[in-house]
């Protein structure tokens, strides 16, 4: 029904090789015909992006994308959830998570994608992943976290409603985000507490050899909310969770969502 990536897609896959073939293309053989004709038809099974793109655009898939504290710019943002103008602060000021750079996603994957949700996952002071921002900022404008922009679009892309909370004298906080009747509680930096559900055997896992290859029943992923990502501990997305000491980052999402 809906799947999401944590992962992010900031570069161009260059492995099929389309990429040498085009330059030789603008070399010596720019004006043959031959060739030419050749480099139209490779390009219709090398192109792995614009390919991927494609898929993308038929189904309801959220991408993820990284806010960092650092300076580097790689792909592209999706359209912010809201910006200051857009909550109309009016010379009020609120607390956030705040990002100075990003990893997100090359333009014609992120066109493509029915939403997009940040991977930041906040730490708390001894280092334990026990909440996430559900609005990021970056510049001027909040972006929602992937298991929100999930959550929406199971629900047929309904719009996320906030309330604010006068916290004191020119200080507001999103305090809570309604999704028709459900509610989101927040704390003052508009993060969600992760209602962690156990330590492990919660949420089905499915290996992604298996959807490749076909051999899972042909109804196991029906009307189902995916999240692609990874569980390897040479990938780095292992977290300290209040409920165990290295849980797939992938589940933390799922608890959310």
């Amino acid at each position: 029904r809906t799947v999401g990536f944590d992962v992010a897609f900031p570069e161009k896959d260059d492995s099929s090789g389309l990429s040498v073939l085009e330059k030789i293309g603008k070399g010596d053989l720019k004006d043959d015909p031959g060739y030419q004709g050749f480099l139209e038809n490779a390009r219709k099974t090398l192109d792995y992006d614009r390919i991927l793109a494609e898929e993308l655009a038929k189904y309801p898939v959220v991408l993820g994308f990284f806010l960092s504290p650092g300076s580097n710019k790689a792909g592209v943002l999706p359209a912010p959830t809201f910006t200051d103008e857009g909550l109309k602060l009016k010379g009020r000021t609120m607390k956030h998570h705040v990002a100075t750079g990003y990893s997100g996603n090359i333009p014609i994957l992120q066109a493509n994608a029915a939403a997009a949700g940040h991977l930041y996952p906040a730490l708390d002071f001894d280092g334990v992943t026990r909440r996430v921002p559900m609005f990021h900022k970056y510049q001027d404008s909040y972006y929602e976290a992937l298991s929100l922009a999930l959550a929406r679009t199971y629900l047929g892309n309904i719009p996320a409603r906030v309330t604010l909370e006068e916290l004191q004298k020119d200080l507001v906080a999103v305090s809570a985000i309604k999704l028709n009747q459900i509610e989101i509680p927040l704390d003052q930096y508009m993060s969600a507490l992760v209602p962690f559900r156990g330590a492990t055997g919660v949420f089905q896992h499915v290996s992604a050899t298996d959807v490749i290859r076909g051999t899972l029943a042909e109804d196991a992923l029906r009307d189902k909310i995916i999240i692609v990502g990874t569980s390897a501990q040479g990938l780095f997305d292992l977290r300290a969770t209040p409920v165990k000491e290295d849980y797939p980052g992938v589940e933390v999402h799922a608890n959310l969502i």
